[in-house]
């Protein structure tokens, strides 16, 4: 099976069995694309990781500030 994105670099019967379209070179480079797009973060000091998303940034930003109350914020 040929990489949908190159086309000259083969997959691997088991990169393809496990649904993989592109080959390792071009899947690191798609892989570097999609994770600068989100993050993980950790809102309190003892409180379970959130995943963060461009659209949701602000928000989970604003409320990570554990001295202000919630009221503050606008």
């Amino acid at each position: 099976m040929r990489c949908v994105k190159c086309l000259t670099n083969g997959v691997g019967r088991i990169r393809a069995s496990y649904g993989h379209l592109l080959c390792k070179p071009c899947g690191e480079e798609q892989a570097l694309k999609d994770r600068s797009k989100w993050t993980v973060l950790q809102e309190y000091s003892k409180g379970g990781y959130q995943f963060v998303t461009p659209t949701t940034a602000l928000s989970a930003l604003r409320n990570t500030n554990q001295k202000s109350t919630r009221g503050d914020l606008v």
